[in-house]
């Protein structure tokens, strides 16, 4: 049994579409360079576990060297985060986050939302604080504020 590609994009190699993402910068860019959509310019990047250009990735800033240096602020913030963080592995089935970056997730009690804007002032970002609320089990309304950094 002979079989062919299973898109007509498939003829794109890893090679080539590095090559391309590495000089055009963009999925669009891209996508026009070999005639097709962004959706398979995205699709091939993620088959082909092609790493995102950060600056096409980020939505919002922060300074990505804060942790770099040992200072008072760094080793606290890391230890905070050691307690109340999460990182979300890439993985386009998790609900959380299907992109592929690893997402750092801190979560808090709402009346702690002044802790996250600490965090993020000494991070130097520019990322939302989301507040989120749903019903416990017993039916009790909670809230609570998050930030996600990739």
């Amino acid at each position: 049994m002979i079989s062919g590609p299973k898109s007509k994009f498939d003829f794109i190699s890893k090679k080539e579409l590095q090559k391309a993402y590495d000089d055009l910068d963009t999925y669009g860019k891209v996508a026009e360079h070999f005639g097709c959509s962004k959706g398979i310019v995205k699709r091939l990047i993620n088959k082909y576990k092609i790493i995102p250009h950060p600056k096409w990735r980020r939505k919002y800033n922060f300074n990505d060297k804060f942790f770099s240096s040992d200072t008072e602020e760094s080793f606290y913030w890391a230890g905070f985060i050691s307690a109340d963080g999460c990182v979300y592995p890439s993985n386009k089935n998790n609900k959380y986050n299907s992109n592929n970056i690893d997402t750092l997730h801190i979560k808090l009690a709402s009346k702690d939302i002044s802790h996250l804007q600490k965090f993020k002032d000494n991070i130097q970002s520019n990322n939302k604080i989301y507040v989120h609320q749903h019903k416990s089990a017993q039916g009790k309304q909670l809230e609570y504020c998050e930030i996600r950094l990739f």
